[in-house]
């Protein structure tokens, strides 16, 4: 079953933040209840019903796909590279492709992760015994238990780690050490695109910058915060606001008490009560799935239009390079590097609803050619910055010159292609990944 409805809303003004009309677009996902709802990446939302974790399709579909079973209370989830973390009762789990596997990060810090984060190659993973942060191959402990137990934390795109502790509402960088603090009593927090935290106090909202803090009321508590791009969702106990632009405004008022709620990566909202989970946004953005802007391509990418309320779509139309593309079943198509060319290249899209309502999105990205590879001088270099120190003598798995690359060579593309490997640092850059597949597509050529 799916439900779309357009919601305007006529509202009141509190507490200093003006208050705007808004019309909402709502969608229905899933029937019944969840206990846990998340979007992690583009496209994709996730939720945990009776200890079963499920993905389910972001398009029309609805499909829901069984992840894995038996996993218990799911308390947190963050994209690293084209893998997902996910924060479980006593396991941290990474989800890819190939499924579901325990995260060497977990076992290395030996105990439960309650909380996690990541922005631009950093994860933020809170414990009982404290915060930790990952980064740049290290991992450090930012936060210990004694200095006020972590509530919630939250990057943003500086690496700032914002949080929500016992003692007060806290930013701190590897850099810099605390670079803002209020002892206000909160108990949630969230990010907004231009690095502005947001937390949940007893009354209301504390905004939190580097310059300084402000207070906000708020007609009922929030029980929930989401950062977007340009904002805030507060989840209430039977209503949604967005902060935005300096404004307050409630997009969405229900009959049921909310049980769970998240945000996808393109500032949807997420809802879950007993009896359904919803998506709700303010507008209709025509999501893209699998290319983003500034992207640089080194292989053949699927990508995928999603827009909002797709059953209500009458016309998508899409180009690459100002010629039209035709679109699969799964509104997707090829976007392959080798038939492009190298250099800079645009694709645009523009979704037509039945009431007349446009949406179009242009997203400019670069292509890059890997013709020929050899051991010497491309993978060798690669294997010694990135792999030989987790895969020397005494290892499970031996790297240790090309007769061991070759035999091991489907299983390590495969790994960094998902992103579960490298162990240590960002994700392999799409260059890297090329290299490694002209140098397969070459024979594995010596020089």
């Amino acid at each position: 079953m799916r439900v779309v409805l357009t919601l305007p809303w006529l509202l009141v003004a509190c507490g200093g933040l003006p208050i705007k009309t808004v019309d909402g677009t709502e969608e229905q996902l899933i029937d019944g209840a969840v206990d846990a709802v998340f979007a992690p990446q583009v496209g994709s939302v996730v939720v945990l019903r009776d200890g079963n974790l499920s993905a389910v399709d972001g398009g029309a579909a609805r499909s829901q796909s069984l992840i894995a079973t038996g996993v218990g209370a799911l308390h947190d989830a963050a994209p690293v590279g084209p893998a997902v973390l996910l924060a479980t009762d006593g396991r941290l789990l990474t989800w890819t492709e190939s499924g579901l596997a325990e995260s060497p990060t977990g076992s290395l810090l030996g105990e439960a992760v309650t909380a996690v984060d990541a922005v631009a190659g950093r994860v933020a993973l809170g414990t009982d015994s404290g915060v930790f942060l990952a980064h740049d191959g290290l991992v450090e402990q930012v936060l210990v238990e004694g200095d006020g137990a972590l509530g919630e934390g939250r990057l943003d795109a500086q690496g700032v780690l914002w949080l929500a502790t016992d003692d007060g509402a806290l930013g701190w960088s590897a850099a810099e050490g605390v670079v803002a603090f209020d002892n206000t009593a909160v108990h949630d927090v969230a990010v907004s695109g231009d690095g502005t935290a947001w937390f949940a106090t007893d009354g209301g909202l504390l905004r939190l910058r580097r310059s300084g803090a402000k207070r906000f009321d708020l007609p009922e508590p929030a029980v929930a915060l989401h950062g977007t791009a340009d904002g805030v969702w507060v989840v209430t106990a039977e209503h949604a606001w967005r902060v935005t632009g300096g404004n307050l405004e409630e997009v969405w008022v229900g009959g049921e008490p909310v049980v769970a709620s998240g945000a996808d990566r393109s500032g949807r909202l997420l809802l879950a009560t007993n009896a359904e989970v919803r998506r709700i946004s303010v507008g209709r953005p025509l999501v893209v799935q699998g290319l983003a802007a500034g992207d640089a391509l080194a292989g053949p990418t699927r990508v995928r239009m999603l827009p909002t309320a797709a059953d209500r779509v009458t016309d998508l139309s899409v180009t690459l390079d100002g010629a039209a593309v035709t679109l699969d079943a799964d509104l997707a198509l090829r976007v392959d590097p080798s038939a492009l060319g190298a250099g800079e290249h645009e694709l645009s899209a523009t979704a037509t609803w039945d009431d007349g309502v446009e949406d179009s999105v242009t997203l400019p990205f670069s292509s890059t050619v890997v013709a020929y590879a050899t051991w010497t001088d491309d993978v060798l270099p690669l294997h010694q910055d990135r792999c030989a120190v987790c895969h020397q003598k005494d290892t499970a798995t031996v790297l240790d010159g090309p007769e061991a690359w070759q035999s091991h060579f489907d299983a390590i593309l495969a790994a960094t292609t998902e992103g579960r490997m490298p162990l240590q640092g960002a994700p392999l850059e799409p260059i890297d990944l090329a290299v490694l597949a002209a140098w397969r597509d070459n024979g594995f050529p010596l020089e």
